[in-house]
């Protein structure tokens, strides 16, 4: 990447990319998604490999070297699917001079980049205007290190759904700082990110306006202590589901007491939640918890090898509840769920339903 410094060239940033295509690849390379084509048509003044070229979402580039310039004007607010698919973009060093000060939206802008690796060049970016952060690094598998975000200003952020999905994140201590305050959607933020063993960083995040957790830790197969979750604000929280599905094939995870004082009163979609949860088998913490909104439990527990006593749910208030299909379904042989025979669907708590494995497959 080369910053072509042009003082002629006033209130726009020039920045050059060079897109590395692999020998095997001889097909239409993705260079910028749909998305920012169809917002930046009259923002943007593109020339490749010297050539000027209008902006479209896709260019069938030569083997070996490609040179990408693009011409920005300042007034530039929607960066959605900037770079979405650009399997091959590896070096991103000039976007550090890329003015995003009046951006909003940063969602999809480096999905399926899977071969980015190193993003220090957004380490000074201004995004403070930024509200929808959504999928911006979804799928980015060589995604390791996120300090470069450390200093962020989300304060401005309201969703934050499938941010890192899918990357190779072990550390997060990047994110300690982060004012989410406004988030309110937070569903897959984290979804298989399979190293993520350690998510102290969020002790301190107040998540109290956040309404959608789900699948928020979904097959963090690493992550086996959730105590920084324990003062989490979750109350105005609605749906759960799947949230470990939430902590869905979190296999190390036995321990939910951080979870004891959470209030999730308002919660309305508890599925899943546990699913998976293969070395779960104390669930006293949740003896206390208001369920009585909730109207979906299917699958809550489904698949916890280790519960053997469900005496904990006895008092639970599930009258609102519609839904329990296979709700304890692949738990402990050894379980004894005639405790809970008073509840309306007692006879779907084990129910083993004909598409559970195509879900299974699907999810």
């Amino acid at each position: 990447l080369i910053y072509n410094n042009n003082k002629s060239i006033q209130y726009r940033n020039t920045i050059n990319l060079i897109y590395n295509k692999k020998k095997e690849d001889l097909d239409y390379n993705g260079i910028f998604g749909s998305d920012f084509v169809k917002n930046n048509k009259d923002k943007i003044i593109l020339i490749i490999n010297g050539k000027k070229s209008e902006l479209v979402e896709k260019y069938e580039l030569k083997k070996g070297e490609n040179n990408i310039q693009i011409i920005t004007h300042n007034q530039i607010t929607n960066l959605k699917g900037m770079f979405h698919n650009a399997k091959s973009l590896e070096n991103i060093e000039e976007l550090k001079y890329l003015n995003v000060e009046r951006v909003n939206n940063f969602s999809n802008m480096f999905s399926f980049c899977s071969s980015l690796s190193d993003i220090k060049a957004l380490e000074n970016w201004n995004v403070s205007k930024g509200n929808d952060f959504s999928y911006m690094f979804f799928r980015c598998r060589s995604l390791s290190d996120i300090k470069a975000l450390e200093n962020w200003n989300v304060s401005n952020g309201k969703n934050f759904s499938h941010m890192f999905y899918n990357c190779s994140l072990s550390d997060i201590k990047a994110l300690e700082k982060w004012n989410v305050y406004n988030g309110n959607n937070f569903s897959d933020m984290f979804r298989h990110c399979s190293k993520l063993s350690d998510i102290k960083a969020l002790e301190n995040w107040n998540v109290s306006n956040g309404n959608n957790f789900s699948y928020m830790f979904h097959d963090c197969k690493s992550l086996s202590d959730i105590k920084p979750l324990q003062n989490w604000n979750v109350s105005n929280g609605k749906n759960f589901s799947k949230m470990f599905y939430m902590f869905r094939g979190c296999k190390s995870l036995s321990d939910i007491k951080p979870l004891e004082n959470w209030n999730v009163s308002n919660g309305n979609d508890f599925s899943f939640m546990f699913y998976g949860c293969s070395s779960l088998s104390n669930i006293r913490p949740l003896e206390n918890w208001n369920v009585s909104n909730g109207k979906c439990f299917s699958f809550m527990f489904c698949g916890c090898e280790s519960l053997s006593d469900i005496k904990p749910l006895l008092n639970w208030n599930v009258s609102n509840g519609n839904n329990f299909k296979a709700m304890f379904w692949g738990c402990s042989t050894s379980l004894d769920i005639k405790p809970l025979q008073h509840w309306r669907y007692f006879s779907d708590l084990l129910l083993e339903p004909p598409e559970l494995f195509e879900m299974i497959q699907i999810i």
